[in-house]
């Protein structure tokens, strides 16, 4: 199963990158992704954050993932979970890149690719449809806090 959005920006690439790049701050935009950690931008590095899948009493689920890639000032991405039998049945790579459109303007491409034997079962159930609208989210927020710079 994959998903990929597009998001234009009113902002540079630069201006985007750093709100991207700025994990500490992501608490303050993003609805989904919580309390993200990120041991250095680079590929191998450890990723650590809890995604919150909805409003149920579940609350939020803990994830860690690898830095797969990274293109400074362009976007990265991981693949969690990073260990263990679920990565067997179960893995999720995410990714974020930021094109340029001119001197002020930019666009977001973020995007999600599940693999392994429970991928197809996630479709099955639904879920496309629920992660479709919480990266929607995630863009719509990323798009105010990056143009409110």
């Amino acid at each position: 199963m994959e998903i990929v959005t597009r998001t234009d920006l009113s902002v540079s690439k630069t201006a985007a990158w750093n709100v991207l790049s700025n994990f500490p701050g992501w608490n303050s935009w993003n609805p989904a992704m919580r309390d993200i950690c990120v041991e250095r931008l680079e590929p191998g590095a450890k990723v650590t954050f809890k995604i919150k899948l909805g409003g149920g009493p579940l609350g939020a689920t803990a994830v860690d993932a690898d830095l797969l890639w990274v293109r400074s000032g362009e976007g990265f991405g991981w693949r969690g979970p990073r260990r263990g039998a679920l990565r067997k049945v179960l893995s999720g790579e995410h990714w974020f890149m930021i094109e340029r459109r001119g001197d002020t303007n930019s666009v977001l491409h973020h995007g999600e690719r599940f693999t392994g034997a429970l991928a197809g079962v996630l479709d099955a159930l639904g879920a496309k449809r629920r992660i479709d609208a919480l990266d929607a989210s995630i863009n719509q927020a990323f798009k105010a806090a990056a143009e409110a710079e």
